[in-house]
């Protein structure tokens, strides 16, 4: 069911499971009870409970439903259909909650009714699990019943069969299974009536895991890299076909997306690479085979003209920073555009500078500059403090720098100081700036004077254009419409401190470059904070390690400043 009218019916049985969490919630904490109990009587739950341990455990089961329907689980639909249908004999005839009972089958009937709109997976390990805990849970409620129920040797057990039966309904429709009489077995029901609910619990969340990556086709690399050789184009190629991105391209289709996955997020790297037939067509299967698996698609770095498409499949868009490309058919160093970098170059010459370019990589001098270039990322990490990071930028490797083309800036005794490397950009015979990297302490403008002698190479080699990458959190307006780009905005004021984004922006506008704007786009606002833990993560690794890595670097950089000025000082 589609349009409104689907909307409103997916809506009330989810509405149903969380208010019903919200009055479990107010019984564990013991908040707004009286001006609930009304609202108790209209709900197809019965979980006030007199131990609040298991009102908790109610409400974190009730929690974990209401999530799953939100996401078109299929499993979260089977439970809720078991639940409602348990509820409405509780409502009906152990309650006597008339309005609770019609609650119940009315929303029984709206899940039956629109079933098709719960197709999304859950893992299989996990669905198996769930199902495993809710018939364990099942037994101890039985287990439960029989000692509640049978009190002494004369009574029969067939004959509280109808109170096995209102059991189990009461457990599955969160109700109270009853109290425990006095004696020995007290402690033992109450032991079992939290696990019956602990039960539930954990087989509600345990239903939430998102799908694992299906099995790969072998025949997949060598169809993306032949996708890429004739469509590919862009600063975001090279780290699209990058070993530590997933790919998703259907068979026979000339397109594919290329995604890091963080939990449920998979964050496809700019826009999809394909033949104008195939590339959007392929995006929306990519979009569609995300919400089968319970992932969130997201997109870091679109481009402007990709908007509409992503509007139309349902996404939001907020500019991320701007990119800033140098077209090098006009790259020059005379005239007034780039007066500032001209003075930095002269600036660089003057203090001995020279620059060494290897179009093809280090190749053999990687073991004459080897270790030189490797004291240079050293120094330069320890003094600028940031862990290395991936998913978008390369992390140093001296093999790597043996294959692709690199400037280096060599001082006065002939020593590396510096050193920038580029990556090919694909049928826009192009390229994009990947690492740079500065010893401190030396002659300014080195890394200026690489870049400027790598743009006039690459033009009189016949390429067209040299991105220098982003400029991420530049360029956004603080007073825009849209409240995503003035959050971003001042967000940018924030981190000013710990990231020069105006600085940034700034060095690469020296080279007088074409800004274009770059995008994320998220399916609804809500994904926006996740996008942004997703992007940390696959940036920099593991969160805690990256902040233990960063700390220790901060401290070696306060003690080499600190030595710094003992030294100045004597």
């Amino acid at each position: 069911m589609n349009g409104a009218a689907g909307r409103a019916v997916a809506l009330l049985p989810r509405l149903v499971v969380a208010v019903g969490t919200f009055v479990a919630l107010s019984d564990a904490f013991a908040f707004g009870q009286a001006s609930l109990a009304s609202v108790q009587q209209l709900l197809p739950f019965d979980t006030p409970s007199a131990d609040r341990a298991i009102a908790a455990l109610s409400a974190a089961g009730l929690a974990a439903l209401t999530v799953g329907l939100f996401r078109g689980k299929r499993l979260a639909w089977w439970l809720a259909v078991l639940v409602f249908a348990a509820g409405v004999p509780v409502q009906l005839l152990a309650l006597g909650h008339t309005a609770g009972g019609v609650v119940a089958a009315i929303a029984l009937a709206l899940l039956t009714l629109d079933r098709r709109r719960y197709g999304v997976r859950s893992a299989r390990t996990w669905s198996w699990t769930a199902w495993g805990l809710l018939l364990a849970g099942g037994a101890i409620a039985t287990l439960e019943t029989v000692l509640l129920v049978i009190r002494d040797p004369t009574d029969s057990l067939p004959a509280d069969l109808p109170d096995l039966a209102g059991t189990l309904s009461r457990w599955l429709a969160f109700g109270d299974l009853g109290g425990p009489p006095s004696g020995p077995r007290t402690a033992l029901i109450l032991v079992l009536a939290i696990a019956a609910r602990l039960s539930v619990a954990l087989a509600l969340i345990a239903m939430l895991r998102p799908v694992g990556e299906d099995a790969s086709d072998p025949a997949l690399p060598d169809r993306v890299r032949d996708v890429a050789a004739r469509y590919g184009r862009g600063a975001l190629l090279p780290f699209q076909l990058a070993a530590d991105k997933r790919w998703f391209s259907p068979p026979d289709a000339e397109g594919f997306v290329a995604y890091g996955r963080d939990g449920r997020v998979a964050v496809a790297v700019g826009d999809p690479v394909g033949s104008d037939t195939w590339r959007w067509h392929v995006f929306a299967e990519f979009v569609d085979a995300c919400r089968r698996h319970d992932w969130v698609p997201v997109v870091y770095q679109a481009a402007e003209e990709s908007l509409a498409e992503l509007q139309r499949l349902g996404f939001q868009a907020s500019p991320i920073g701007r990119e800033a490309i140098v077209d090098l058919a006009a790259f020059g160093l005379s005239g007034s555009q780039r007066a500032n970098l001209r003075h930095t170059i002269t600036r660089a010459r003057r203090g001995g500078v020279s620059v060494a370019w290897y179009p093809d990589g280090l190749g053999s001098d990687a073991d004459r500059l080897g270790p030189a270039l490797v004291a240079v990322d050293a120094a330069w990490r320890a003094e600028t403090g940031p862990t290395q990071m991936g998913f978008t930028i390369s992390r140093f490797s001296l093999e790597a720098l043996r294959r692709m083309p690199v400037a280096v800036a060599l001082g006065a005794d002939g020593g590396p100081t510096a050193f920038v490397t580029f990556r090919p950009t694909g049928a826009d015979r192009g390229y994009v700036l990947d690492l740079i990297r500065r010893a401190p302490g030396g002659v300014p403008g080195a890394v200026e004077y690489c870049l400027a002698q790598a743009a006039e190479r690459f033009r009189d080699a016949g390429a067209v254009s040299l991105s220098l990458g982003l400029a991420p959190l530049s360029g956004l307006d603080p007073a825009g419409l849209r409240v995503e780009e003035r959050a971003l905005a001042a967000v940018a004021r924030l981190v000013r401190p710990f990231y020069d984004v105006e600085g940034l922006a700034f060095f690469k506008n020296k080279f007088a470059p074409r800004w274009e704007t770059r995008y994320v786009a998220v399916p609804s606002r809500v994904h926006l904070v996740g996008l942004a833990l997703a992007l940390a993560r696959l940036h920099v690794g593991s969160l805690h390690r990256a902040a233990a890595r960063t700390a220790a670097d901060l401290a070696r950089t306060q003690v080499a400043w600190a030595s710094r000025r003992r030294h100045a000082a004597g």
